[in-house]
């Protein structure tokens, strides 16, 4: 690799970043990369921590994931459980009549940690910011539902996610 996980290149006291480094090329990585090795040119030692970098598609639906998939969680042997929360439920996307999509939360089965999520749908690039956060915070479902959502919005269906993964949804059948 052209940095090590410093994003220092072999020549002590230059740094890369961005598409120059290859691996995530997306702005908001680069803007991440870019406060990181100035933080560690400055003296700082910590490595980019690429597990929360949000993926985004601007597509009609969006979509937008962080974190693991179901298939990465279980080879790396996690226990896990899983919510879903389609939009169609949601009645802010109702609202707006923009229900296709849904909301996807993976987590540990143990303890509840927030491992994944996975969205597509209305605003997902923007809801996604929550997903990143609980998984950088090591937020657990019970986290996630027991803080209050402004209703009606869209943002609810991430709540309404953890609440099925925990098997305590309102409205939506428990699977």
């Amino acid at each position: 690799p052209l940095v090590d996980e410093y994003l220092e290149t072999a020549e002590p006291g230059v740094f890369a970043i961005g598409d120059a480094i290859g691996g995530v090329m997306l702005a908001h990585v680069a803007f991440a990369e870019g406060e990181r090795a100035a933080a560690n040119a400055l003296g700082e030692k910590e490595a980019m921590d690429y597990k929360v970098v949000p993926n985004c598609i601007f597509t009609q639906p969006e979509v937008a994931a962080v974190g693991l998939t179901e298939e990465q969680a279980r080879e790396q042997g996690e226990e896990i459980v899983i919510g879903r929360f389609p939009f169609q439920a949601n009645g802010k996307a109702l609202i707006q009549q923009e229900t296709r999509g849904m909301v996807k939360i993976i987590a540990s089965a143990e303890y509840g940690e927030i491992l994944g999520v996975h969205i597509m749908g209305p605003h997902a690039t923007e809801l996604i910011l929550e997903g990143g956060l609980a998984i950088k915070m090591e937020a657990t479902l019970e986290e996630i539902y027991g803080t209050i959502h402004p209703h009606p919005t869209v943002g609810e269906a991430i709540a309404e996610a953890a609440m099925a993964a925990a098997k305590r949804a309102v409205h939506i059948p428990n699977m």
